[in-house]
């Protein structure tokens, strides 16, 4: 998998250098650059690139309170003529902290070292994820946060701006998006079969058509898109004869 870029710096020169030493690593697509930190501060947020390239020593907005506004998953690795700024990087959890000139080695070992972090991160989510049941959310009601094991679920809704995620028991409404609900939960269980719905697949009561039937009487509707998927996956658990 490529690792996304984005270079932040007041420099020409120094985007130019970085820009030679993503094109030259196999594993880094550029997003793009920007020599003006509070116009590229928007961009930065909107593309979310894994890695942030970041100069310290900027006009009208300097690399330290720069990556204080950008989204905490995106792994900042500084780029600065002056050492002086080292302690207040690491501070900030700043991944790397890389002296200009940058040669292309330093350069690389700074992302093998990332790819390595990123790897063992993975690792750990996805034991972690194989042992995680449920999640929480939050509800209209301010403040309020619900526990939903992954086993109650029978289907989650889009609509509009928020999902409804219907239990066993009851539905809830919360404004996360369908895409943000379905990459929580395991592949084994839930399946998306229409553009609105992600059923969990274990409720499944008979099909009808285009029609699914839950357990607990819900019929949802299935989607063209999702068609063939779906029952590759149904196909896939039905008894099949050898008899003529």
């Amino acid at each position: 998998m490529k690792l996304s870029c984005y270079i932040v710096d007041d420099e020409t020169h120094a985007i130019e250098v970085l820009v030679d030493h993503i094109a030259n690593i196999k594993d880094l697509s550029l997003l793009g650059y920007n020599s003006n930190p509070v116009t590229a501060l928007h961009e930065v947020n909107e593309k979310h690139p894994d890695v942030l390239f970041l100069d310290i020593d900027m006009p009208n907005l300097n690399g330290i309170e720069f990556s204080k506004l950008i989204k905490p998953d995106i792994r900042v690795i500084f780029t600065t003529a002056s050492p002086n700024f080292a302690l207040d990087a690491f501070e900030i959890s700043a991944f790397d902290y890389l002296l200009k000139p940058i040669s292309y080695s330093r350069f690389q070992r700074a992302i093998n070292k990332l790819n390595q972090f990123i790897s063992i991160n993975d690792n750990r989510d996805a034991r972690s994820a194989e042992k995680e049941d449920f999640f929480y959310i939050k509800c209209e009601n301010k403040g309020k946060m619900v526990k939903i094991n992954y086993d109650d679920i029978m289907y989650v809704e889009s609509n509009s701006n928020y999902v409804i995620i219907s239990t066993k028991d009851t539905k809830y409404n919360t404004y996360l998006t369908l895409k943000e609900i379905k990459e929580r939960l395991p592949d084994t269980s839930f399946f998306r079969i229409h553009k609105s719905f992600v059923i969990n697949h274990t409720k499944i009561n008979y099909i009808d058509g285009n029609q699914v039937v839950l357990t607990d009487k819900s019929v949802l509707q299935l989607g063209n898109t999702y068609r063939e998927a779906f029952f590759d996956l149904v196909n896939r658990h039905i008894i099949k004869t050898s008899r003529q």
